[in-house]
């Protein structure tokens, strides 16, 4: 599989994709809730991850399972380390139909730990 990763980042949003063929076929994003709306929920320092989504079928030989997913995390994870203030990443899994199982087991996977009541946290070396 052929594809590039692109990763844009400000102190506001940081997103990754992967686009093959020009198309994008998977993409992640999170926003500095702390930045864009302080309160008791989201202090400075915190993230929310908007959603990780990997397009099946948008191009040849793009299925998930195959590592696309995993990638775009750490390099969103990479990056949001760089960003002033940044403290953790949290999330919510669920919606639109998706396994929340599988959901749960790839975050814990990619280094987030129970938060609360349904969501997980990620938090850069040394503060989890």
């Amino acid at each position: 599989m052929s594809g590039e990763y692109k990763v844009h980042g400000n102190e506001r949003n940081v997103s990754v994709s992967y686009v093959v063929g020009g198309w994008p076929v998977g993409i992640t994003n999170a926003d500095n809730a702390g930045l864009l709306m302080p309160s008791e929920s989201f202090p400075p320092g915190r993230w929310w991850l908007a959603r990780i989504n990997v397009l099946e079928n948008r191009a040849p030989g793009v299925a998930r399972g195959q590592g696309i997913g995993s990638e775009m995390m750490r390099r969103l994870q990479e990056n949001l380390v760089t960003q002033p203030g940044f403290i953790e990443l949290l999330v919510a899994p669920g919606g639109y139909g998706a396994d929340e199982k599988k959901q749960w087991n790839f975050y814990l996977k990619c280094g987030f730990v129970p938060f609360g009541d349904g969501a997980l946290v990620w938090r850069s070396h040394g503060t989890n």
